[in-house]
């Protein structure tokens, strides 16, 4: 558990960031007494001499620029509109720190920033890694000068002066542009509160044992004293502090909607065609209790479900083992996955989707040109193919995409964080306080990605990745079965549905008193309000949702007497079946599972957090920096979107092409084949049909295989399904994406040329935009056009080739309908024809219909065997009979025909 002050540290930068609170001021002290004003915020450089005084006594101490071109190297920006001005200084000879700095407020007394308006200031008024957070659009006219070097004459003058007189030395000095401390009262600096240098400072509070840093900016007034004031958020930067951390919050709570949502939307189940055999075959089915080896044998226990039929037949007289047997069959029942068939209102490919089936799920390896060297074995003592070798590479591929965001904020932090915040911790622990506050990303504000939480958040997943996931299959099964529900849970129905509850008890007594309900209406909703909030919170936040359900599973498990209780989780919070009464060997592997899906949820969210916080912060600054320096930004904001605009305009030109014929050929195969779903009319059983007005007439129609002991048939011709709930026509894919590249116009052709047209035509607009871009930047800045005026500029250059592609040329890829009443359409039938009846599918067999009277066959038939069933060991009686009762998931079914 964190410490208390911990605690206290989260709960002040809370309240700090949120509300922009000014900090505790700490006072100087120099000779006993202490100076400055903490009500207005303004506090005077102390010291008892007047300020001719002070400058005589500090003159006695000169800076010179080992560079002779410092001074107009300063002027140089200043002239050019620079806002600020980073400047880190190096004193020649001078080592180590400065008389009385560890008890000072001052941090890093070399580190000055020069300011000259209002938008410098609210720029030191956001965090200091602004520039990577902006992504440099705030870096619009902000210099950085590193290694200026200056020499003391006298050698080691500034170490007679405490740490406050060489602060207010170097502010002179660079308020001066570094020609010295002496001004003569006629600089523009004097009097003008715009013109400014700034530096850290730490406070402490010692009632919170807290540091703060912060920025002090000071001017000289005109009375030539340096007037130095603590730089606080104003009104508007507050608005943007409120801004990013309300989003952070909405990220935090809202995280695990970043999953893609093809993860948990609930997957359809296979569902069960019927294909009719025009003739009768004959299956021959040899029964054994030996295991020979061929390709040809299944387990009895590998079947998931038997007809009772089925296993009358087997366990009588009529079947011996070891003896060929032959059904006959006319129709065969098998599983369809949604995803294998298509409908007109399907969208078979897409761009990214295409990349991902092909990169990551292997997809490519069915390609002809590489499809035997991806199943071939990588080794010849061991048969182990490529496929699955490139499959799991792509799955490790995945894993590491996966963490590049969390990555790239680990290098970032190290580029532009780690250095400055450490030297934070040495001063705050200089200055005798443990902890401290300053703008930074939520947690390497305090800790760092090297740090102990960090360290365990790495351990979890990697022992998550590499261990759990690989040994126990049930671990990933419940971790994606909780998650899985929960994110289901909150879709927009869920969403509404929660609503409609909360107003129906929330207009509960108006419907049951009316009128009378109204003077305790308000105390009642108040009291609901409190009442519902936890279950509002449970519903509606998907990050508190998965911690509950994943809590209540640990209750269930840690508490099994708790039956009324788990029962309650089980039917108010829609939580999955939670077991009652586990051994408790059973029980604590499932403690230990749930255990563990907690430390996972945890620390992916809490790297999840952290690196979404930091992105979004990126997104705010940009944005910031956009709206600031619009005059620059504009252009290139218009640029970007018609680029945006046009890459999906070109590739979705590619998706809409298949979308369009898929609908053509459904529609063209209803047509041809209209008589034949007709005479369906209204289904009982989800049908298969083959194309018989194609003329397609096989002679066998299906084939019976065993693949990895599963039950298998190949199916000729059979591309169309008809299903009985909708009684919708649907098409095989596999049917479809072997017609798309049919040389028959209609046809789009194959993904990959496609995508490369479309590719060509993006680069040519590319070529055309960047070509509007450069004359619209070349002469705009020749002639001091306006960057409203640039922009618009770049929209109407850019916007000719919509012009040039949409109306006067034809883009390369085009949507084209099959015209049924066309001359090229009986070429289009011929095509079909061809691809129809050469085309063959493996399913998984659910049922076998006709005759289970099984009948031995002859001598001569007992080597022509189509499926070999093996009997286990323990599935033998006595008599060597099999006893199918004690199988209880079998797969293949025989029954009656109907």
């Amino acid at each position: 558990m964190l410490p208390v002050r911990w605690l206290i540290v989260f709960g002040l930068a809370f309240v700090t960031e949120v509300l922009a609170l000014p900090t505790p001021y700490i006072t100087r002290k120099q000779n006993g007494t202490t100076e400055g004003s903490p009500k207005d915020g303004t506090l005077l450089v102390p010291s008892k001499e007047s300020t001719a005084e002070k400058l005589a006594r500090l003159s006695q101490c000169l800076l010179k620029p080992v560079s002779p071109t410092l001074t107009s190297e300063i002027q140089e920006k200043l002239d050019d509109g620079a806002r600020l001005i980073h400047m880190y200084l190096t004193i020649v000879n001078h080592t180590g720190q400065f008389p009385g700095e560890v008890h000072s407020d001052v941090f890093e007394p070399l580190r000055w920033t020069r300011s000259t308006g209002t938008m410098g200031r609210g720029i030191m008024m956001l965090k200091n890694t602004y520039n990577i957070l902006s992504m440099n659009t705030l870096n619009y006219e902000v210099e950085y000068m590193y290694d200026i070097a200056l020499v003391q004459d006298p050698p080691n003058c500034l170490s007679s002066m405490d740490i406050y007189d060489v602060q207010e030395y170097l502010g002179r000095f660079l308020l001066n542009d570094a020609k010295g401390i002496i001004l003569n009262g006629t600089e523009d600096v004097v009097g003008n509160s715009t013109q400014e240098i700034c530096n850290f400072h730490i406070n402490v509070d010692d009632d919170f044992d807290m540091g703060y840093f912060h920025y002090e900016c000071c001017h000289l007034n005109g009375k030539m004293e340096l007037v130095c004031e603590r730089l606080l958020p104003n009104l508007w930067i507050t608005a943007i502090i409120i801004c990013v951390f309300v989003l952070n919050i909405v990220v935090v709570f809202f995280s695990p909607f970043f999953v893609p949502k093809s993860f948990y939307e609930a997957q359809e189940e296979p569902a069960v065609y019927e294909f009719s055999l025009k003739n009768p075959e004959t299956l021959r089915v040899k029964y054994t209790n030996k295991n020979t080896g061929d390709p040809k044998e299944i387990s009895l226990k590998r079947f998931s479900k038997f007809s009772k039929e089925f296993k009358n037949q087997v366990d009588s007289d009529k079947i011996e083992l070891n003896s060929v047997h032959s059904f006959e069959i006319s129709k065969i029942k098998f599983n369809v996955q949604p995803a294998n068939l298509l409908s007109t209102s399907s969208s078979p490919i897409g761009i990214w989707s295409s990349f991902y089936n092909r990169a990551f799920l292997c997809e490519v390896g069915k390609d002809e040109g590489i499809y035997s060297c991806c199943t071939s074995s990588m080794a010849p003592f061991r048969n182990y193919k490529w496929q699955d070798f490139l499959r799991r590479l792509m799955h490790a591929i995945l894993l590491l995409l996966v963490s590049v965001p969390w990555i790239i904020r680990v290098i970032l932090y190290y580029i532009y964080e780690d250095e400055e915040l450490s030297a934070m911790r040495e001063a705050a622990s200089e200055r005798g306080v443990n902890s401290y506050y300053v703008q930074a990303s939520f947690a390497v504000r305090y800790l760092t990605p090297v740090h102990a939480v960090f360290l365990l958040c790495y351990l979890v997943i990697v022992v998550d990745s590499f261990f759990l996931g690989l040994v126990f299959n049930a671990y990933i099964a419940k971790f994606k079965r909780i998650l899985v529900r929960c994110l289901s849970d909150m879709d927009a129905y869920a969403r509404f549905a929660t609503f409609d509850w909360l107003l129906e008890i929330l207009v509960y007594p108006l419907e049951k008193l009316g009128l009378y309900a109204l003077p305790f209406i308000v105390f009642y909703w108040t009291l609901m309000t409190i009442v519902l909030a936890p279950a509002l919170l449970y519903y509606l936040v998907p990050t508190i949702n998965i911690f509950i359900r994943l809590v209540l599973h640990w209750w269930a498990y840690l508490c099994p007497s708790c039956n009324c209780l788990t029962k309650f989780f089980e039917k108010n919070l829609g939580l999955d079946h939670l077991p009652i009464g586990l051994p408790w060997k059973k029980r604590l592997f499932e403690f230990f599972i749930v255990n563990m899906c907690l430390l996972t949820m945890s620390s992916y969210l809490f790297l999840a957090v952290e690196s979404l916080t930091f992105f979004v912060e990126i997104l705010v600054y940009t944005l910031v920096g956009i709206i600031l320096n619009a005059d620059v930004t504009l252009k290139y904001v218009s640029l970007t979107l018609m680029l945006l605009l046009y890459t999906r305009d070109s590739f979705g030109s590619v998706t809409r092409v298949y979308t369009t014929y898929t609908e053509s050929i459904i529609n063209v195969l209803r047509k041809i084949e209209k008589e034949q779903v007709d005479e369906l009319g209204i289904c009982d059983e989800n049908k298969a049909l083959t194309p018989h007005a194609l003329g397609i007439e096989p002679d066998k129609m299906a084939d019976i295989n065993v693949e990895r002991n599963e039950l298998t048939c190949t199916l000729h011709n059979v591309i169309m399904f008809i299903d009985k709930e909708m009684n919708a026509f649907r098409i095989s894919k596999s049917f479809y994406y072997k017609t798309i590249d049919m040389n028959v116009d209609g046809c789009p052709g194959r993904l990959f040329p496609n995508v490369m047209k479309a590719l060509r035509q993006l680069l040519m607009i590319m070529v055309f935009l960047m070509f509007v871009f450069l004359v619209v930047s070349a002469f705009g800045d020749r002639y001091e056009v306006s960057g409203v005026s640039q922009m618009l500029a770049t929209l109407v250059g850019g916007f000719l080739p919509w012009i040039f592609s949409n109306i006067l040329f034809r883009s390369p890829v085009q949507s084209t309908s099959i015209d049924t009443n066309s001359a090229t359409f009986t070429t289009f039938k011929r095509f079909l024809h061809k691809e129809a009846n050469s085309f063959t599918q493996d399913w998984q067999v659910v049922e076998f219909l006709k005759d289970l009277v099984p009948e031995r066959c002859s001598e001569e038939l007992q080597d022509d065997i189509d499926l070999i069933v093996v009997q286990s060991t323990d599935e033998k009686t006595s008599t060597g009979k099999s006893v199918l009762s004690s199988v209880t998931e079998p797969f293949l079914r025989l029954s009656k025909n109907v």
